[in-house]
């Protein structure tokens, strides 16, 4: 009966779980895989304010991406671009590229000339408008309307509605803001390019489609890139054509396919050294067959339950999963040690009975310590905290629900390594208290004489490093362009898109006054203002215009036409021009695609019942003084990500170890209730020496103490709980066994972690091996004890 209601119990909670999944499946619920590197970062404390605007930047510019084609000739380097876009514009790619460019075709033109003309009266730019009033300022107007009509760029289609050709004089304003935006480029028919060192670049931008940043589909915009520059390669005229990449889509790419060859090859080694662990110490087919379902189970039971939860999962949550396979064989081991080699035990039943103090308060230790992990900001950690809280429960729900149900072997044998730990017990409790005191003892000189090296230290640019082509792509399109961005950036917000563009014109005010002060910079910066006045100063250009009314007879006359003419069409202008008094630009509608280029990175636009924009420093030097800046207006964020993603993962490295010292707390709590004081101070002290000795490892590495490492410590601080919490519900051999082979199986799997090529996944994995090495020999050592 007693099987019964447990069986029920093991049915109950994984249906539930995959019922639930099914059921938002057939609802409509879409679920994907992450790839994006950088969403495994907190929000900075700046961007917390603003941090769905930001978030709605980083989702668009992590689409974004440019390739850079070089040769020793323009005219080559075009040829193999223009062959590159088309191969990218095929038919076949739509769904990988929401948007291409390369140039501007007479389309572009016709739609840039058609928007001048018709917003002609709202663009002028700002000093033109206040110096209109003055009669220098009219006569510098009309000699530079003059030189534009009379020259070979002079447009003369709309010559009678537009007199003094106000939209070629700001579409020429406008078009060297475009080429002056803080990089190396210029336009040279109809592409942009620039010559360095003796070769010519010419860039090709795009946008990927949501569908094409991803790595797992076949429609990866990447993988299309590497395939169609591949293709271009192999022809013999491109030979000595370079494509240079550069963006964040390829980091992702490049990271996120190392790190799903980490999954594999980290999952089948881990995977076929327990099955070679289990074959070898329980000669069974059972115990292996068993471990293996259980493994797979508690894996897709984690699986789904992150999916139900988050409706996504991050690829990097697969290889910190992959330690599910060590943590969740433990159960399995304790179980069929018993099974296998203890004579005394008769029924699963009975292995169940023993084991379910133990077990239990091991699942509660284990759970607890990724509870912690859940309120750490980060997806990545909350994905990897569910994924191992669920899949280890599942584990425990199937050795404590399904195990008993197995019939005992007819006959029980002595399991390898059996008479070295019997042996092993002679030794005295004196030598074992020694060599523990030792251990003790070496951590702590240990740490002395590297507390130099012991420190809080999370710097982001470590979690990521660039190597070999990618490398060299980046720092030769940085030479290239020489955009001279940091990585800053000003979020500026208002409750309508005109008053975000009013703050960004009081921003770019005190960002020019600091410029001028220094005649040699080449500082500058990049916003959504430049290109599309607010409603304050299209309205300040089109009432300048008034000035010049009184000029239109002599401009019309200049322009051929006899005195009534010039009457005639001056009446007709003047009529015209009041009529569209309120036609004021929408930033969002109306401007052309050449200029939707030049802000789609700036213009965020409305997140809620807000609107937002960035601007974008260049070669700018003094972060202190864009910070300063950004505290003088509310509407204004500095975001420095690297800087502030930075402190603020030391600040929450520090919350961590408060919240591991209250878990502490917390399980000596429940320890008294089930222990005397001596195992109290037993349990208590295993934990204590794994955290010296990770401390102690990472000293002597020179490895600062990060976020991820001190998550490993509270995962190991959990685990080694588990092993002397064993211990010291039975002394026999045979359970002594069963910590060593669970440690193994752990071992396998977080110390595949520490060989990743990945900064946060290494410590990650260096941490939780140290302290869990540390934890098994102290265990063995103080077991005995008395």
């Amino acid at each position: 009966m007693k099987n019964k209601k447990f069986s029920a119990l093991w049915i109950a909670v994984h249906g539930l779980v995959f019922l639930l999944l099914a059921v938002l499946f057939f609802t409509g619920t879409k679920f994907k895989i992450n790839t994006n590197l950088f969403d495994i970062l907190p929000d900075s404390n700046a961007s917390r304010e603003v941090s769905k605007a930001d978030a709605a930047l980083s989702a668009r510019t992590g689409r974004v991406f440019m390739v850079l084609v070089k040769s020793n000739s323009f005219d080559k380097s075009k040829e193999a671009a223009e062959a590159f876009y088309n191969e990218l514009n095929a038919e076949e790619n739509n769904s990988c590229f929401e948007k291409l460019s390369l140039y501007m075709n007479n389309d572009s033109v016709n739609e840039v000339n058609e928007y001048y003309f018709k917003n002609r009266y709202f663009l002028l730019e700002e000093e033109v408008s206040e110096n209109l009033n003055t009669e220098r300022g009219l006569n510098d107007f009309l000699l530079d309307s003059q030189m534009c009509l009379f020259n070979s760029l002079g447009t003369i289609k709309n010559i009678e509605e537009d007199p003094f050709d106000l939209s070629e004089i700001e579409i020429t304003s406008t078009l060297a803001k475009v080429l002056n935006n803080g990089t190396g480029m210029n336009m040279l028919d109809g592409v942009l390019c620039c010559y360095k060192d003796d070769f010519c670049y010419v860039m090709l931008r795009g946008l990927l489609s949501p569908e094409g940043a991803s790595i797992t589909n076949n429609n990866s915009g990447v993988k299309k890139i590497y395939d169609a520059v591949e293709k271009l390669k192999a022809a013999e005229e491109n030979n000595e054509v370079e494509f240079i990449y550069s963006g964040v889509p390829f980091h992702s790419y490049e990271s996120s396919s190392s790190a799903q060859k980490e999954i594999t090859l980290i999952s089948i080694i881990s995977m076929v050294l327990i099955i070679a662990l289990c074959i070898y110490f329980f000669r069974n087919i059972l115990p292996v067959i068993s471990s293996i379902i259980a493994i797979t189970l508690s894996a897709v039971f984690a699986l789904s339950s992150v999916l139900i939860v988050f409706k996504q999962i991050h690829i990097l949550t697969f290889v910190f999963g992959t330690t599910l396979i060590g943590t969740c064989l433990d159960y399995s081991v304790h179980f069929f040690v018993r099974w296998k080699g203890d004579g005394r035990l008769k029924t699963g039943s009975e292995i169940r009975k023993s084991l379910f103090k133990g077990i239990t308060l091991s699942l509660v230790s284990t759970e607890l310590c990724y509870l912690i992990l859940c309120f750490a900001p980060f997806m990545l950690l909350k994905q990897v905290a569910v994924f191992s809280l669920t899949g280890i429960l599942s584990s425990y729900l199937t050795v404590i629900c399904i195990y008993p149900l197995f019939k005992e072997p007819k006959v029980k044998k002595e399991l390898t390594l059996t008479k070295t730990f019997v042996k092993a017990q002679k030794i005295s409790g004196k030598v074992k208290a020694g060599l523990f005191a030792a251990i003790v003892i070496a951590f702590i000189v240990i740490s002395l004489c590297s507390r130099q090296n012991i420190r809080i230290d999370n710097n982001l640019k470590s979690f990521y490093t660039m190597t070999g082509k990618l490398l060299e792509n980046e720092t030769e399109a940085n030479t290239v362009l020489d955009s001279g961005s940091k990585g800053w950036y000003f979020i500026v917000r208002g409750d309508s898109k005109d008053q975000v563009l009013e703050n960004e014109v009081q921003l770019c005010k005190k960002l020019d006054a600091f410029i001028s002060k220094d005649s040699k910079t080449k500082m500058t910066y990049n916003a959504t203002s430049k290109y599309v006045p607010s409603k304050t100063k299209q309205q300040k250009s089109f009432l300048s215009f008034e000035y010049l009314f009184d000029e239109l007879i002599n401009q019309y006359i200049l322009l051929g036409y006899d005195i009534k003419e010039a009457q005639k069409l001056k009446e007709e202008l003047i009529e015209n021009y009041y009529s569209q008094k309120d036609n004021f630009i929408d930033v969002e509608k109306e401007i052309p695609q050449f200029m939707q280029e030049a802000v789609s990175n700036l213009w965020i636009g409305q997140v809620e019942d807000r609107y937002y924009s960035v601007v974008m420093p260049m070669h700018f030097e003094d972060s202190d003084y864009c910070k300063q800046l950004a505290s003088e207006d509310e509407n204004v964020f500095f975001v420095n990500k690297v800087q502030d993603v930075s402190g603020e993962l030391n600040v929450l490295t520090k919350q961590m170890i408060v919240f591991l010292a209250i878990a502490f707390a917390v399980m000596i709590a429940i320890m008294f209730f089930f222990y005397n004081w001596k195992k109290v101070l037993k349990i208590i002290a295993i934990p204590m020496v794994t955290v010296l000795a990770c401390v102690a490892v990472f000293a002597s590495c020179n490895i600062p103490l990060g976020f991820f490492s001190i998550t490993g410590i509270i995962l190991v601080f959990g685990l080694s709980i588990d092993y002397i919490i064993y211990s010291v519900e039975s002394s026999e051999v045979v359970n002594t066994v069963a910590i060593v082979l669970s440690f193994i199986s752990s071992a396998i799997s977080f110390g595949a972690l520490a060989l990743s090529t990945f900064a946060p996944v290494f410590m990650f994995g260096l941490a939780v091996f140290a302290g869990l090495t540390t934890a098994v020999v102290c265990t063995i050592l103080l077991k005995s004890l008395r």
